[in-house]
């Protein structure tokens, strides 16, 4: 892992021919599931910012089905020197 703290584990990866990389985040919540699931599921860009005050915006690119979906965001810079992140998440509720 890049990073490990309060047992959370981030990790960063190269993609092999791409100038993008591959970072996991992986750890428990001590929130009820649904909570959890809520927030990955939802569109709410208030709700989203209370968890993640740097989320500009984004959309849910496609619904693959009634628990799975592709998702853009667009975060601001976290600090001076640093641009604006894009991501693409694959949410899938098992």
């Amino acid at each position: 892992p890049v990073v490990s703290r309060d047992g959370f584990q981030v990790s960063r990866r190269n993609l092999r021919g791409s100038r993008h990389v591959y970072v996991r985040g992986q750890g428990v919540f001590g929130a009820p599931p649904e909570a959890v699931i809520g927030l990955f599921e939802t569109s709410d860009a208030a709700l989203i910012r209370r968890y993640n005050p740097l989320y500009d915006s984004g959309w849910d690119l496609e619904r693959y089905d009634s628990r799975t979906k592709a998702a853009y965001a667009k975060v601001r810079a976290a600090c001076p020197g640093v641009r604006p992140r894009d991501t693409v998440s694959l949410i899938s509720r098992r």
